[in-house]
């Protein structure tokens, strides 16, 4: 008897369902009408979770070489449907983290076959450092060794690095490192702290595991 391949399992995440077999997207269980495009953006990111998927790849796979359309405009209003249909957000993402000029990565846990998978291993959160200075002017500089870190993190591919908006949301507030790591999608969350005396400098760091501290 020939051998018929099983048919591709749901793929799920969060309260959401996508169906490849059907082309059926669900949320709690409901069908959420999502137009073609940001159904097959939303597919391709699934099949490749914590991966950048390039615009390039997009192109390729959802536009047609010879249709005549403005790539740019269509990949973009294709997004904002589907981060809508997710209560999804570009500046905090949940779901989908836009890589500036180079494309889209899937950054939540994924359900598939059953099995569940984290989006991206590793994965980061940067905490603003804490300026330690007698001098309140420099809070912006210990600002901008914070963004400057994970600007560079930013360039692994195989890293999950929660967005400066996201990461700047718990400045100076003391909230629970577990809470800070569930509420941004990762595993560990770099904090430290800055003090600057004339020409000294003086930077801690510590990188946390959260799941055991």
């Amino acid at each position: 008897m020939k051998h018929i391949p099983p048919l591709p399992a749901p793929i799920r995440f969060g309260v959401f369902e996508l169906d490849p077999e059907t082309g059926e997207f669900r949320k709690q269980g409901l069908k959420v009408r999502l137009q073609a495009q940001p159904f097959q953006i939303l597919k391709i990111l699934l099949e490749h979770p914590g991966k950048v998927v390039t615009r390039e790849d997009l192109r390729q796979r959802i536009w047609a070489s010879d249709t005549f359309v403005d790539f740019n405009q269509g990949l973009y209003n294709a997004t904002k449907k589907l981060r809508e249909a997710l209560d999804d957000s570009a500046e905090s993402p949940r779901f989908i983290e836009t890589l500036s000029r180079r494309g889209y990565r899937f950054i939540a846990e994924v359900t598939k076959n059953g099995a569940i998978g984290r989006a991206a291993q590793p994965s980061i959160a940067v905490l603003p450092f804490i300026n330690m200075s007698a001098d309140a002017e420099n809070e912006f500089f210990a600002d901008g060794i914070t963004e400057e870190i994970i600007n560079a993190l930013s360039q692994i591919d195989e890293l999950q690095v929660a967005a400066r908006t996201s990461c700047f949301f718990f400045k100076g507030k003391h909230a629970d490192m577990r809470l800070i790591a569930e509420q941004l999608n990762v595993r560990t969350v770099l904090e430290g702290s800055v003090r600057k005396v004339g020409d000294r400098l003086r930077i801690t760091a510590q990188l946390v595991n959260v799941a055991d501290g």
